[in-house]
């Protein structure tokens, strides 16, 4: 190692560097919008079940989730392109329009189609603002304090993450779950607002996207998604199957493309390349997304269903999850480099545990007992998250480090969208349903966490290969350019 990079390594960011860089006077408006998406990303698994047993649709209640992750996904992948055109602040204050309208519907909603097309309108907005933050922080602020401004985010993201299902529930609790959503479309006013009048004079624009609006691409993916969606409701069937192929096929298709997309990439170029941690990095953040949405969509029915709980039971259960990443993101934030490595083992092994966890007790309960999992869950996350994050960006060449950055919530939203399709398969094939009898509940709660351990098993592979040797060159690589 040169000394230059050795001095980097030591030169470690502290809190009061982010006063320095001016990250603190900003990060009012950009945390914000992670809020808007966040709490509203986490609204679903305490406010729909109560809208679903108010307008029916309970057999769609997994598309309250894909779609807000499809609307998520289109418009978030297409951020970078966005801030190239409106600038950073113009693009950001569409989104907010967009959110705004997407609450709107659906607190109008007289039946689960407008719900769902309510929240498809409100995914893109949420999409868009938290992809534009990932991208700000790139093009902003300098890469050494990079951890700490993970750290922030997802201090707001759990925050957020705990108040969603907490509020929900209490809206949920009152049968006011209309007024739930027409509080949301409210603060998304104010924060447009907000983005105008204090980013006004800094309408940076970011010149490392370029190219034309990827629609083919997009196209590919969201159908991919959709088609496996679909396939939920079909249940276990020969079409259903076929559904998950095509869709499959699809995805693969869309990583072709935008591969040899050339400058209008959404996907950085090391994302392909094994050799590389970005590759690593972001299959472990989508495959570990896909593995353990599970309880954010179906959680707080099934508790409802198999144990009698209160609606707000299961807000209060998801929040668990939320307060623990938080709690982890910021106590583990400023730890010396040579920890990184190990703390990225460690969350993977966290999230191996909870998930075989939530298999064996959600069935037959105690329900306090999946405390514990939900909280292991949100520290696996917690503990790695912005480790990985600097690793994937790291691991891509200069010219390519916003669009890697901009791909983190990208792939995070394919991970929910498919882990909620493929929630949809599972519990609707076995049965799941407000009449199903308490066998049935059993084994569809059984198996809509146990089908998905292949899958966490995967991204445990993957974290070891980013907390490997390719990951710590990548890390001193980038160190060393300061």
């Amino acid at each position: 190692m040169t000394e230059d990079a050795t001095a980097a390594l030591k030169a470690e960011a502290t809190w009061l560097d982010l006063w320095h860089a001016g990250v603190l006077k900003r990060f009012v408006v950009l945390g914000f919008g992670v809020w808007l998406h966040a709490s509203n990303a986490s609204l679903v698994s305490t406010l729909i079940p109560s809208a679903v047993l108010d307008i029916g649709g309970v057999s769609l209640i997994s598309w309250a989730s894909v779609l807000y992750q499809v609307g998520s996904i289109v418009a978030g992948a297409a951020a970078g392109l966005m801030a190239v055109r409106y600038s950073l602040r113009g693009a950001m204050m569409a989104a907010a329009g967009f959110f705004a309208l997407g609450c709107a519907v659906c607190a109008l909603a007289p039946d689960m189609p407008s719900l769902l097309a309510g929240r498809l309108v409100k995914g893109a907005g949420g999409g868009a603002l938290v992809a534009l933050t990932h991208v700000a922080i790139v093009e902003m602020f300098p890469n050494r304090i990079m951890p700490r401004l993970i750290a922030m985010v997802s201090a707001v993201w759990g925050t957020a993450a705990f108040c969603g299902p907490a509020v929900g529930g209490a809206f949920a609790e009152f049968g006011a779950w209309r007024l739930g959503f027409w509080a949301f479309a409210g603060q998304a006013i104010l924060y447009l607002a907000a983005v105008g009048w204090m980013l006004r004079g800094q309408d940076t624009r970011v010149t490392s996207h370029g190219g034309r609006f990827p629609m083919v691409r997009l196209l590919l993916l969201s159908a991919s998604i959709m088609s496996i969606a679909y396939a939920g409701i079909l249940g276990f069937s020969w079409m259903a199957a076929m559904l998950v192929v095509i869709g499959l096929g699809l995805l693969g298709a869309f990583f072709v493309r935008d591969r040899s997309a050339g400058e209008s990439r959404l996907y950085p170029r090391a994302a392909f390349d094994p050799n590389k941690p970005t590759l690593w990095g972001l299959f472990m953040i989508g495959i570990f997304f896909v593995g353990t949405i599970t309880f954010t969509v179906y959680g707080p029915i099934m508790i409802q269903l198999l144990h009698d709980a209160r609606p707000i039971t299961g807000g209060v259960l998801v929040a668990l999850e939320s307060i623990s990443w938080t709690m982890a993101a910021l106590i583990f934030a400023g730890v010396g480099v040579a920890l990184h490595a190990r703390l990225i083992r460690i969350g993977a092994c966290l999230l191996v545990a909870s998930v075989i966890g939530f298999a064996l007790v959600m069935p037959t309960g105690p329900v306090w007992a999946l405390a514990p999992l939900l909280m292991a869950a949100g520290a696996g996350f917690g503990i790695s998250f912005g480790f990985v994050t600097q690793r994937i960006v790291a691991g891509a060449a200069a010219d390519d480090r916003a669009r890697a950055s901009s791909a983190i919530p990208t792939t995070q939203m394919i991970g929910y969208a498919m882990g909620a399709a493929a929630c949809g398969i599972i519990a609707n094939g076995l049965g799941f349903s407000r009449e199903a009898s308490s066998e049935v509940l059993e084994t569809a709660a059984f198996w809509s966490f146990a089908a998905f351990l292949p899958a966490i098993l995967a991204g445990a592979f993957a974290a070891m290969k980013l907390a490997g040797p390719i990951g710590e060159r990548a890390v001193e690589a980038a160190r060393a350019e300061g």
